[in-house]
């Protein structure tokens, strides 16, 4: 009995072994605190109650949510006006990066949270593709795609024109709290595979 035990142990040992794997931007990860956000060297831009505004080297804005002292959520989003920047992670560009180059660096489109897909203002149609990490930590990325303004009937549900959406924000965020929020029901590409770290 004791080395069933034990093979369970180490089954569960092994399987999270990638725990310290932590994704950061800037520097900055999922959990991390207020004090060691303070020790980062990044210009702050602005600080509101639950959220810092910060301005990263390529010139976009990288924004930090806090709960309870903790980072919830890290978002990198370009600056404005379709400027095209580099993204903090995978080499991305803002305004320039396709959906279908993100399908074909990650080999697939993701998943999708059925009631959180999309969202449509009107003028706009901004569409959400989420990842998991290959790592045992308690975080998913969220990349937000849109079609460039003057384009609004271009269907963004259609894998078809994934080489008409472009990057606009790259987000890492809590998993557990996020889908609190959003629900757990998703539905993930027939090709979808964990980013490898």
């Amino acid at each position: 009995m004791k080395y069933i035990v034990i093979f369970i142990t180490l089954l569960l040992v092994s399987s999270c072994t990638k725990q310290i794997s932590k994704i950061s931007m800037a520097g900055i990860s999922i959990n991390d605190t207020k004090e060691r956000l303070a020790k980062t060297k990044i210009p702050t831009v602005k600080i509101y109650d639950n959220k810092f505004s910060y301005q990263t080297k390529n010139k976009n804005e990288l924004l930090i949510y806090f709960e309870n002292d903790s980072i919830v959520c890290i978002e990198n989003q370009e600056s404005g006006d379709w400027m095209e920047t580099k993204a903090v992670l995978f080499d991305f560009i803002f305004g320039q990066t396709t959906l279908k180059d993100i399908r074909n660096k990650f080999g697939s489109y993701g998943y999708k949270y059925e009631h959180y897909s999309f969202l449509d203002l009107g003028d706009i149609i901004y569409k959400y593709n989420y990842y998991e990490f290959d790592n045992c930590n308690d975080e998913i990325l969220v990349l937000t795609t849109s079609v460039f303004p003057g384009n609004p009937n271009i269907d963004v549900l259609d894998e078809n024109n994934s080489g008409k959406l472009f990057l606009r924000q790259l987000s890492i965020v809590q998993k557990t709290k996020f889908e609190k929020i959003r629900g757990t029901s998703k539905v993930f590409d027939k090709n979808y595979r964990k980013i490898k770290l």
